[in-house]
């Protein structure tokens, strides 16, 4: 069996021997680490490595605290991940801010801090804090009977904690939260319902659950900006989904960012494309 991929196309995959047993392709070097480790990497000739996502030891880097939160609204704990940009501690500025849903993966999986530290280095985004949320119920908190636990979560207790804590731009203009796949429906559905919090939306490979749909397309168009992207390879029920919604909010006249790529539904494409949701939401002042 043979198959033609576009020239520019990076996918994930592995062997099956006997039906049940996967293994990486004994003959591939490239390897890209996944949610159920690593897998064989398909590059074809015209796809480009990100340069963003390696680690260059000549730009300073940024720090990463890790703390353990307490939710009364969930009645759990989870751990959670601060970054703070490379001369924090030695200024008063303000900051933009974005949350990362899965963000405990964000981190190894997506070189979610090489990205904040190169584009900052380079001076292709303004310095952020950025703050690494895992889920605890992933499904559920994000798609399902706890969002709008988690929902207040987020909103009455996460926030305001960073927000006393760190020295963060409160105006939602320079606030995003980001994730993919049930991580980008959680994204859209804080936007929509709390604009004042966050004011850029980032949806990576998205599950868009039903009423975000109705209510993007009938409510009174809000105060944000929204990036989408979607893999040509992603998850089937996902690419008409993310095409459709990019509908919507095009014809209520969003400010929007959308882009699709010959890639799949994995953290080899989501971490290629972090900059592109970056640069889109933190433009540096001039």
């Amino acid at each position: 069996m043979t198959k033609i991929f576009e020239r520019d196309a990076r996918l994930d995959y592995k062997f099956i021997i006997n039906g049940s047993t996967w293994i990486l392709d004994p003959l591939n070097p490239h390897k890209v680490s996944g949610g159920y480790g690593p897998n064989s990497e398909l590059r074809m000739p015209d796809y480009v490595m990100p340069p963003e996502i390696e680690n260059r030891p000549e730009i300073p880097p940024g720090k990463v605290l890790t703390t353990t939160f307490q939710s009364a609204q969930l009645g759990n704990s989870r751990t959670i991940r601060i970054y703070t940009p490379p001369g924090y501690e030695t200024n008063t500025d303000s900051l933009g801010l974005i949350l990362f849903h899965d963000g405990l993966e964000y981190l190894p999986l997506a070189s979610a801090q090489n990205v904040l530290d190169n584009l900052i280095a380079d001076q292709k985004i303004m310095p952020v804090i950025a703050i690494f949320v895992p889920p605890v119920k992933r499904t559920e908190e994000y798609a399902g009977g706890l969002q709008m636990k988690f929902t207040a979560f987020i909103v009455s207790e996460l926030m305001p904690w960073v927000d006393q804590n760190y020295r963060t731009h409160r105006n939602p203009d320079f606030r995003a939260t980001l994730g993919a796949s049930n991580g980008g429906n959680i994204a859209l559905w804080l936007g929509l319902n709390h604009p004042e919090q966050f004011g850029n939306i980032a949806a990576q490979s998205s599950y868009v659950q039903p009423s975000i749909f109705t209510r993007f397309e009938n409510e009174t168009k809000k105060n944000l900006r929204i990036y989408l992207d979607i893999g040509t390879y992603d998850i089937p029920l996902l690419v008409p989904m993310v095409r459709d919604f990019e509908k919507i909010i095009a014809a209520k006249g969003y400010p929007y960012h959308y882009l699709a790529f010959h890639e799949g539904h994995s953290w080899g494409n989501w971490r290629a494309h972090l900059d592109d949701a970056l640069t889109f939401f933190f433009q540096p002042v001039p």
